[in-house]
């Protein structure tokens, strides 16, 4: 009996660590960013949406892009050169940034008062930050 028992032992702990490496997985898709969208405008500014909250996969994130002809990627949002960041739903299952820069392009590129950024941010019903 104790020569089974010392058999079984090794099998249940190789059987636990690969649920437990399952579940990590599992968890890990679950956190974190999912992607993010870039979105261009004729106002002067771009705006790059990061999904941050628990709502998001994947699928989810790429669908959200569609409507507004944005651009996916599985990176998050640069920061690089930006003008300011919208933060909506903190805290929630749908928690995402907007992260405003200057427009590549057109007779308006780059020339946006933060006013209208920080104005748009409050539509979208979020908090505006200043870099």
């Amino acid at each position: 009996m104790n020569r089974h028992n010392r058999r079984s032992k090794p099998s249940r702990s190789f059987s636990l660590r690969c649920a437990l490496a399952m579940v990590l997985t599992l968890w890990m898709e679950g956190c974190g960013a999912t992607g993010s969208c870039l979105f261009t405008t004729d106002a002067g500014y771009d705006y790059c949406e990061n999904f941050l909250g628990s709502e998001y996969n994947y699928s989810v994130a790429q669908n959200t892009c569609s409507p507004g002809n944005g651009t996916y990627s599985s990176a998050p949002c640069s920061s690089t050169g930006a003008l300011g960041i919208c933060a909506i739903g903190a805290g929630t299952a749908d928690n995402y940034t907007y992260t405003y820069t200057a427009a590549n392009g057109g007779p308006d590129a780059g020339l946006v008062a933060l006013t209208t950024l920080e104005t748009a941010c409050g539509i979208a019903g979020g908090i505006f930050t200043a870099p």
